[in-house]
């Protein structure tokens, strides 16, 4: 039989990442089947095969080769991770999935999309929220509010990105947009509601 993929999209501090591993561990408890967890460019492990595979992408300091790294960080973790775990029956949740590279990236014409996932969760929070929840991690991590990377995007782009999520999944066949500015707990629960809906799962009890 084969498994069952779940992914948790949504802007950085909308509490994605959390809520993915949260559903995994509960899933891991409850169901029959093995419930792996992984994001969608994999870990350092994937980092470093994605440049083996490529050395130009190791030898170039050149912005120009940040998307072909993606692409195969993604492919990898989909095709040696996610599918043959699929294959072997395992339910996958997945922190993030292709819709991200659609959001935050202008992508070629020829953009390869990967299957849809069996079930999409779209985490829906205020850009101001969101923006400020990443701050705090970054106070947590580094003893600073200073913001890097994605997460030093200004407010507008927040705002950019949460539209173009919302419209992507109201599009979507399937898609469940869950307002994450609830409680940590209520968040959870539409989750779990939306699983069980989607897979009719009676044995997911209440936690």
């Amino acid at each position: 039989m084969k498994g069952k993929l779940i992914v948790v999209e949504g802007i950085d501090g909308s509490g994605k990442t959390t809520l993915a591993r949260e559903l995994a561990s509960y899933l891991g408890k409850q169901l029959p089947y093995e419930v792996c967890h992984t994001e969608i460019l994999g870990d350092g492990a994937t980092l470093d095969r994605a440049l083996r595979l490529n050395q130009e992408l190791l030898i170039a300091d050149d912005d120009r080769f940040e998307p072909g790294l993606r692409t195969l960080r993604r492919d990898i973790t989909y095709y040696e991770v996610i599918k043959p775990a699929l294959q072997a029956g395992a339910w996958v949740v997945c922190d993030r999935y292709d819709f991200s590279e659609l959001i935050y990236h202008e992508v070629e014409a020829d953009f390869q999309r990967l299957p849809l996932p069996d079930l999409s969760l779209f985490l829906s929070v205020k850009p101001q929220a969101a923006r400020a929840r990443c701050a705090l991690r970054a106070k947590i991590f580094t003893g600073s509010s200073n913001l890097f990377g994605e997460d030093a995007s200004p407010i507008s782009e927040y705002a950019r990105r949460a539209r173009s999520y919302r419209m992507f999944f109201e599009s979507l066949p399937g898609g469940v947009l869950i307002n994450s500015q609830q409680k940590p707990s209520e968040v959870f629960e539409e989750a779990r509601k939306a699983i069980v809906k989607a897979f009719g799962l009676d044995v997911l009890k209440i936690v």
